[in-house]
């Protein structure tokens, strides 16, 4: 199983996060052969290289009770930065690239384009769920960046409605 090939992929945090942690090990390590054998291209935005600062930052703070040290926290930007270069990510810098957006459409307002149509919907544990501003900002991206699909490791994109096709990590690579 994988992504049909050729393909160019948005590689969501979640994915990367489980790169880093060894979740979800069988399904990474598919993927990671797959890019390596440049099956498929991986694309990735400094939006993600930082949404992942923040959540092991986060969760860093939460360990320890306390804010963990700048070196720390740089240190895992470095990490993110390495699996980018190990993998042959493309990383876009969304400042400068969304201005080429065809339908020269705003980012936030594509993303808040997303939100609206995406429906509010239960979990299977029965909690209800809309589409976050970041998810939404991801999709934008993706379709700016031109993927096949947007690879992630959860199921937060699974009522969006875009150009772009959303599988999931465990799914596409079972």
């Amino acid at each position: 199983m994988g992504l049909p090939s050729p393909s160019r992929v948005y590689v969501d945090a979640s994915v990367i996060l489980a790169m880093m942690t060894g979740q979800y090990g069988q399904y990474c390590e598919r993927f990671k052969k797959q890019v390596l054998a440049k099956e498929v291209t991986g694309v990735v935005t400094n939006l993600v290289v930082y949404e992942i600062v923040n959540k092991v930052k986060l969760d860093r703070a939460k360990e320890k009770s306390q804010t963990p040290a700048q070196s720390e926290v740089e240190g895992v930007r470095d990490d993110v930065m390495e699996i980018v270069r190990l993998y042959g990510f493309e990383l876009q810098d969304i400042g400068k690239g969304f201005a080429n957006y065809e339908s020269e459409v705003p980012l936030f307002e594509r993303a808040g384009s997303f939100i609206v149509r995406s429906p509010a919907h239960r979990t299977p544990q029965g909690k209800w769920k809309v589409l976050g501003i970041p998810d939404a900002t991801h999709i934008a991206l993706a379709e700016n960046a031109g993927v096949d699909f947007l690879l992630a490791a959860d199921s937060d994109y699974d009522y969006v409605q875009s150009n772009v096709k959303h599988k999931q990590l465990w799914e596409v690579y079972k």
